[in-house]
């Protein structure tokens, strides 16, 4: 019985405090990096340079998916403009950064007429940033 107790009063928590140890700490360092990072990013879909756009993807993503292909996930006759990023949250164990991004899209020559018509239209864009290595890279979701 004292075992069991010197075990959970002591022994246990311990245990838990070295389990959390590795995890990364959100520092106002690793915010500015982050925001940084989501700016850079939609500075190359606005320039439409999928490959620079490709180079924030995660390293598990750039191995398996190459990136002349990249330009395939995006819809032509639209542009894009950044307006805001905003942390929404951060998952600590899993070292993964929710970002709501605020764009404003609009149709370029070529769109359907009705397409045009709508002019720059406000959205919110969820997105997901995983810290590896000290460095933030998008986690592209995969259809």
């Amino acid at each position: 019985m004292v075992r069991y107790a010197f075990w959970m009063l002591f022994i246990l928590p311990v245990l838990m405090l070295q389990g959390c140890a590795g995890q990364p700490t959100l520092t106002d360092e690793l915010k500015q990096q982050l925001v940084q990072r989501v700016e850079r990013r939609w500075e190359f879909y606005s320039e439409r340079d999928y490959s620079g756009a490709w180079n924030f993807s995660t390293p598990e993503y750039r191995r398996i998916f190459p990136q002349k292909s990249y330009y395939r996930n995006f819809y032509g006759f639209l542009e894009y403009e950044l307006t805001g990023v905003q942390l929404l949250a951060y998952d600590a164990p899993a070292a993964v950064a929710s970002v709501a991004v605020r764009v404003m899209i609009s149709s370029e020559r070529g769109a359907p007429a009705a397409s045009l018509e709508f002019g720059k239209t406000p959205t919110t864009i969820d997105e997901s940033w995983k810290l590896v290595g000290g460095s933030w890279y998008y986690v592209d979701r995969v259809k």
